[in-house]
């Protein structure tokens, strides 16, 4: 293949890197929005060093903390 050719494929797979990016990013952003909705999110976030990225991550993985009768459960 020649060099042009290739400089293009390049070209054309970065485009497609950086679409992903702001996709990546469009969807955190509705993430943190949904997640800001639900109360607990902001206890979670009250923990030094956890991020609102972080935080809705813990959010969706331990899902309604009312499920949990006691600490131990």
């Amino acid at each position: 293949m020649s060099s042009s050719i290739l400089y293009q494929i390049l070209q054309d797979l970065l485009e497609k890197v950086e679409m992903i990016r702001n996709d990546a990013d469009e969807t955190l952003r509705k993430i943190i929005q949904i997640a800001e909705t639900i109360n607990e999110y902001y206890l979670i976030l009250s923990i030094d060093g956890i991020d609102p990225n972080l935080a809705s991550r813990i959010l969706a993985e331990i899902g309604d903390i009312k499920r949990f009768e006691t600490r131990e459960a």
